[in-house]
């Protein structure tokens, strides 16, 4: 019987979690038992089931709106239900590793008591929640802020393993997290390799000769209606009636944003598709010609790799996006790039590429190659591998023991 594995991630359900799930499935095909705790976020879909071989356990999750006594409560619910299904599972066997995915960075409890019991602990940097917060608007220095930061130490200091997104991240980890540099590893958010494009003959018939895709959350710190502005300036200024754009995925902002589409006279220009299954995003923007990556410059967004921008380049699409640190990283020479927040220029350039499509092509391939060749799943998959040796090793004590220490 294999090593047991549990993780747990409290904002979004498995497999929609695609990193999470990823993990999941990667760790079952190396001969591990996981079991992933997350939360049931859609009607319809079942409290408990076994997918791939992973066992899933769903929680009822309170969703906070706004404010901090909201958040206060829909995590202290969470913890409560999360806390019982890990006990519940260390009822009927060892737990080897517990892997803590962020945001929020709240659950080292529920990981210490399974900590005194043996198992390891992994915390999964997906989001830098200090930065994420201020780029909501909140207040740097202020209470929240600080109380942020104390979480983000506090699941550090829990873990024997960080696994971090890219290299800024690890930065934090060792730097602002006290990580010793050994007990860092960076698995990046690599698309698997079924993730490839599909005919445009297959896909839904274009509601304009030229699209724009976009894929991703919708949320305040995601820039889509700096998207939405640069698409106004494309019909409404350079007077390009022939261009729409298709948005897939949800988020708290999708009804401003769609009132903004509206004002801006592009309510025709611009489809919603919603929240989609993974498997249906080749298909519907196999007709988008070039695709958008609208994130605004923040603290966060710059130490971030968003998961879209990857997608787009393994769909073989050209990337248009502003020119932040981690988004540089990721496209390289495959993507043009604007002026921070400037969204005429993020405008100019998607039509600049719309109208070389043999340019836009080579973009694309050029994107596809680079994905397979540095940024693919298999290459993320063998380092998270790696860090659960490590994380095991450290726990059992068969490794030099790490001192954790701030680094200026």
């Amino acid at each position: 019987m294999g090593q047991r594995a549990l993780l747990i991630v409290e904002n979004e359900s498995v497999p929609h979690d695609r990193r999470v799930y990823l993990e999941a499935r990667t760790l079952h095909e190396a001969g591990w038992q996981v079991c992933v705790i997350c939360p049931r976020k859609r009607p319809g879909v079942p409290w408990r089931e076994d997918l791939d071989g992973i066992e899933v356990r769903r929680f009822p999750l309170w969703e906070a709106q706004s404010g901090s006594v909201s958040y206060l409560f829909e995590y202290s619910l969470a913890l409560v239900f999360i806390a019982f299904q890990a006990a519940w599972l260390r009822l009927r066997g060892r737990i080897d590793v517990v892997h803590l995915a962020n945001p929020p960075d709240v659950l080292f409890p529920v990981a210490k008591p399974l900590r005194w019991f043996g198992a390891a602990v992994i915390f999964d940097h997906h989001d830098l929640s200090p930065e994420l917060w201020m780029g909501k608007g909140g207040k740097e220095g202020g209470v929240l802020h600080r109380l942020l930061l104390a979480a983000e130490r506090h699941s550090m200091d829990c873990a024997d393993v960080v696994i971090s997104t890219n290299e800024s991240y690890k930065e934090v980890a060792i730097g602002r997290g006290g990580m010793d540099i050994d007990d860092v590893f960076i698995v990046r958010n690599g698309p698997a390799a079924g993730f490839v494009p599909v005919d445009p003959a297959d896909a839904p018939a274009p509601t304009h000769p030229h699209l724009i895709g976009y894929i991703g959350t919708m949320g305040s710190q995601d820039g889509v209606d700096h998207l939405i502005r640069a698409l106004g300036h494309i019909v409404n200024e350079r007077g390009r009636r022939d261009v729409g754009a298709i948005l897939v995925g949800g988020g708290s902002e999708v009804p401003t944003l769609t009132a903004l589409a509206g004002e801006l006279g592009l309510s025709d220009h611009v489809k919603f598709a919603g929240v989609v299954p993974h498997a249906d995003i080749p298909r519907l923007l196999a007709r988008a010609r070039v695709c958008v990556s609208p994130d605004p410059a923040s603290p966060f967004n710059h130490r971030s790799t968003m998961i879209k921008t990857m997608e787009y380049l393994a769909l073989e699409k050209p990337v248009v996006a502003y020119d932040l640190t981690e988004t540089r990283v990721t496209a390289g020479d495959c993507g043009l790039y604007a002026e921070p927040d400037n969204w005429e220029e993020l405008g100019d350039l998607v039509l600049e590429l719309l109208d070389d499509p043999d340019r836009a092509s080579t973009l694309g391939r050029a994107g596809r190659e680079r994905m397979a060749r540095d940024f693919g799943w298999d290459r993320s998959a063998a380092v998270l591998l790696a860090a659960y040796e490590r994380a095991l090793a450290v726990r059992s004590g068969s490794t030099p023991s790490t001192v954790k220490q701030t680094i200026p």
